[in-house]
């Protein structure tokens, strides 16, 4: 009999719909967690509590370098778009340049730190983490709670039009191939192509006219379009004037417009700026999401390009919204010299946002002020994604009880109809209409105090996708038979101790352990005698021999003389994989890479390949028992300095490291 039958054999339930106000969901929220137990954190204001088994994605790497630093988005993209994860993005709102976001087990993380929570990580979604590790994300997974600072959720990306008129649009394409997200992610064409649909209208590099590209001014003001532009057409839209209707402009950032980057190219604007910009240079606002890099940037806005920096004509100014990110040292506030800068079009916030940055391409090189500079536009593509997502608004009841039916609504106050819907449980449950705007939903019998996530993910009629979420603890319908004062897990070498005591005990026949690697699908693993009748303290326990890596989830399955039973709540133990292997030293020089294979002996394979995943080494040999001498990974100096993965096969283990080769 499952749980809910139980219940229904206890007790005589009657489905209940309840429809909630916003304003008694956030009452409800806020006594809920002023009334939880001290095993959940609780995170002040403008913090976020993350869960154990959250899986952290380390932005900081310094130099910054394509793998570590730009394929992230490509994770997040992935993560959002395809499997409906909203991830969140921590900034300190305090932090100075390079500062860290949070520390956690004695490591800094900083560069606007992403984080996956446990909440959404599923068979489907480790996997994904995984093949993003293989691809170089640098990241772990907690093995605590903590709280960190919380800039956004991120839960949809912008629907990007790159403009082709010049015909370069291969250079911002470039970016996106860099961070590895996909085309199908932007398309190409050219302002008048423009409408509501559209997010993001980016230009790497163009000589504009009010003909081509006027249509700007209304993707701005009346779309709410964001805008990017790179090179000299910063100088040129500045200066470009409707001409059958002077007041209609596209001064977005300035009040009169800017110096020209070269003579008689800005008409009717007259005054050039000198060429190069004047260092030093200056990084501002280091806890604006668009600034979330670690290291050197300047250096790739001039590096190359027939702009390189902009500065505002001598009868006007930057308008007091521009954010002035990185200034030269010419001129001074507010007609200082920029590299690069942003702010709502025409100093209304109500508007679109502009950015104008400097240079050409910074897709040219590997060095880390181009991998910075790529970071940036990606951070602004994501801000145009928080400001421009569709706006749900959906009643999520802060508990449900196990078998109770609920009804569930979601509103769409912004974006293109006819909406699209999917009702999604990360713990089961079942949905009347999984695809309608209003649901029924009916709790699952899942374990008491356990957390599932209640999301429903909307598409409008342009493709614009966005996810609302929340967090929903499951009550039990009756008391249980046994009173369980503790669970607890203990992660040994080669075991996990299990333990648990009772206060009182009635009609408990046994208890059966259940074991799951994902905390969803249970298996049983042995059972224990119960007390029957007891009102005295019991102490029970079991252990695991066989645990797995990287996750083992745990419930007891209590269960009475007459067969009806109940579930205990869910307990985690995370294990690190034991490697076998040994590769040293790491980073190694050419020709220097050894690998001891400890505790092992037979035929085994060793496949060295690039981070692209070509194999270009494969040696095969034999370990005898008694065998402890290193083997030469690369003895005949064929890998280049680099990164690199080495892959170890025998019967006894397969396992993959990571080396630097220098």
């Amino acid at each position: 009999m499952n749980l809910t039958a139980r219940m229904r054999v206890k007790f005589s339930i009657v489905s209940v719909i309840v429809t909630l106000s916003v304003t008694t969901i956030s009452l409800l929220i806020f006594l809920a967690l002023s009334t939880m137990n001290n095993t959940k954190a609780i995170a002040a204001p403008g913090t976020r509590a993350i869960p154990v088994g959250s899986f952290i994605i380390n932005m900081g790497s310094n130099p910054a370098t394509m793998n570590a630093s730009l394929r992230p988005y490509g994770m997040i993209y992935d993560l959002i778009v395809n499997y409906n994860v909203p991830i969140v993005w921590s900034i300190d709102p305090a932090k100075t340049k390079d500062a860290r976001d949070f520390q956690y087990l004695g490591s800094n993380y900083a560069g606007g730190t992403f984080i996956v929570e446990s909440t959404f990580i599923n068979a489907a979604v480790s996997a994904r983490i995984t093949y993003w590790q293989t691809q170089g994300i640098i990241g772990l997974y907690t093995s605590s709670a903590l709280s960190v600072p919380h800039y956004a959720d991120l839960t949809s990306f912008p629907v990007v039009m790159i403009d082709n008129l010049a015909g370069l649009d291969s250079i911002l394409v470039a970016y996106y191939n860099n961070a590895a997200i996909p085309a199908t992610s932007y398309t190409i064409g050219n302002p008048s192509q423009l409408t509501a649909c559209y997010d993001l209208w980016a230009n790497p590099h163009a000589d504009p006219t009010y003909a081509t590209h006027g249509y700007l001014r209304n993707f701005v003001i009346n779309n709410k379009g964001y805008i990017f532009a790179q090179c000299h057409s910063v100088s040129m839209f500045e200066s470009l004037i409707n001409p059958s209707a002077p007041f209609d402009t596209l001064n977005f950032l300035s009040t009169q417009g800017l110096q020209c980057y070269g003579k008689n190219k800005c008409l009717p604007i007259t005054e050039e700026h000198a060429k190069p910009p004047t260092g030093p240079y200056t990084e501002f606002f280091p806890t604006d999401p668009v600034m979330q890099y670690v290291g050197n940037l300047y250096n790739a806005y001039i590096n190359n390009g027939s702009e390189k920096w902009f500065i505002p004509v001598s009868t006007g100014q930057w308008r007091g919204t521009t954010k002035r990110l990185l200034t030269t040292s010419d001129g001074t506030s507010p007609k200082e010299g920029v590299l690069a800068t942003y702010g709502p079009a025409f100093g209304n916030a109500s508007n679109g946002y502009v950015m104008w940055a400097g240079g050409h391409d910074w897709g040219v090189g590997s060095g880390a002020h181009f991998i910075n500079a790529q970071r940036v536009f990606f951070n602004y593509t994501l801000l145009a994604a928080k400001a421009r997502a569709l706006a749900i608004t959906a009643n999520y009841p802060p508990t449900i009880t196990q078998g109770v039916t609920y009804a569930l609504t979601a509103n769409v106050t912004t974006g293109t109809p006819p909406y699209t819907y999917q009702w999604l449980s990360s713990g089961g449950g079942t949905f009347s209409a999984p695809t309608s705007a209003n649901t029924n939903f009916t709790a699952p019998g899942v374990p008491a105090n356990t957390d599932i996530n209640l999301r429903v993910v909307v598409t409008d009629a342009c493709g614009r996708k966005n996810i609302s979420n929340s967090n929903v603890t499951i009550l039990f319908n009756s008391p249980l038979p046994v009173t369980l004062t503790s669970f607890t897990a203990d992660n040994n070498r080669n075991s996990i101790d299990l333990k648990w005591t009772t206060a009182s005990e009635s009609n408990n026949d046994y208890f059966s352990i259940e074991k799951s690697d994902d905390g969803k699908e249970f298996v049983e693993i042995g059972f224990v005698k119960g007390s029957g009748n007891s009102t005295s303290t019991k102490k029970y326990s079991y252990t695991d021999f066989n645990p797995k890596f990287p996750h083992n989830f745990y419930r007891l399955r209590q269960v009475d003389f007459d067969g009806q039973f109940d579930y205990s709540k869910v307990v985690l133990v995370k294990r690190a994989k034991q490697s076998k292997l040994l590769l040293f030293p790491n980073p190694a020089r050419v020709g220097e890479l050894k690998l001891k294979a400890e505790t092992l002996e037979g035929a085994y394979e060793i496949q060295v390949s690039s981070t692209t995943g070509k194999i270009l080494i494969t040696q095969k040999g034999i370990i005898k028992n008694d065998d402890l001498s290193p083997i030469a990974v690369d003895p005949d100096e064929k890998l280049n300095p680099g990164i690199y993965f080495v892959r170890f096969t025998s019967k006894q283990t397969d396992e993959v490291q990571k080396v630097v080769i220098q």
